[in-house]
C-alpha cells in the first residue's frame, strides 16, 4: 500500500480509500503496541494524515523530491529563462497561466500537489482509519511526526553484543558463553538481525531495543 521509496502511494498504483482506512487502523494499533512496521510515511503524510495538520514546507518538498525541486527552482532563479514563453498553467486553476509575477506562487502550489494534494483521498482515509483507533490522535498528541515515523520504521537496524547479553540468560559453561560472545562481536548488523528474528520471531526490533520485549532472551 505504501511505496517504500516515496513514502506514499505510487500515483499509477492507487488503492480503494477503504485499503488506506485499514492501513491508517494497523498504523495506529502498531503505535499502541509499540511494534516496528518496517514503514516510512513523508512527513506531510504524518502530520495530515495522522496528527490532523499540515504545515507546508520547500524544505521538505526539496528533500522528498529533489529533481523536481531543482527544476522548480530554475524558473524563479534562472534569469535566462522566460516562463511566460514556457506556457504553463497552474495545476489546479488551467486557465491560469505561469508569469514572472506569479511563478513564486505556482512553484509552492506545485510542490504542495506533489506533497500533499495528490494523495489526499489515500491521507483521508488513512487518517479516518488510524483515528477510529486513536480517538482523534489524542494518544499521540505529544508526539511529534518525526517520533511517530521512527516508532512506524521500528527500532534501530540492528544492537550492541552488551545489549543483547544484559537482556539474556546465558546457560552453558563459562567456555561456551565466551564462545557465544564472540560469535556475537564477530556478527555484522544483517547477521544480528537473523539471529534477533531466530529467537525471537521478530522481524526488527522494538522502539526501545531488545529492552522492549519486557523479558529475557534464553
Amino acid at each position: 500500500v505504501i511505496d517504500e521509496e516515496s513514502g506514499m502511494y505510487a500515483p499509477n498504483n492507487i488503492y480503494p480509500p477503504a485499503v488506506y482506512k485499514f492501513a491508517g487502523s494497523i498504523i495506529a494499533l502498531a503505535l499502541r503496541e509499540k511494534v516496528g512496521l518496517k514503514v516510512k510515511l513523508i512527513p506531510a503524510a504524518l502530520r495530515m494524515a495522522l496528527l490532523n495538520s499540515f504545515h507546508f514546507s520547500m524544505k521538505e518538498f526539496e528533500q522528498q523530491h529533489p529533481s523536481t525541486y531543482r527544476n522548480l527552482m530554475k524558473l524563479t532563479n534562472d534569469p535566462d529563462i522566460k516562463v511566460e514563453d514556457l506556457e504553463f498553467n497552474f495545476e489546479n486553476d488551467p486557465k491560469r497561466g505561469v508569469t514572472s509575477d506569479n511563478v513564486h506562487e505556482f512553484v509552492e502550489d506545485k510542490a504542495m500537489n506533489r506533497l500533499y494534494r495528490n494523495y489526499k483521498p489515500a491521507l483521508d482515509a488513512l487518517g479516518e482509519g488510524f483515528n477510529a483507533i486513536t480517538h482523534k490522535a489524542q494518544l499521540f498528541r505529544y508526539f511529534d511526526h518525526d517520533e511517530i515515523g521512527q516508532v512506524l520504521r521500528g527500532g534501530s537496524a540492528s544492537f550492541t553484543t552488551k545489549e543483547f547479553l544484559d537482556n539474556s540468560i546465558l546457560n552453558g559453561s563459562a567456555e561456551s558463553q565466551t564462545m557465544f560472545k564472540e560469535m556475537l562481536d564477530s556478527l555484522n548488523d544483517k547477521e544480528r538481525m537473523t539471529l534477533f528474528k531466530f529467537v525471537t520471531g521478530r522481524d526488527s526490533l522494538p522502539f526501545e531495543g531488545i529492552s522492549g520485549l519486557g523479558t529475557k532472551l534464553i
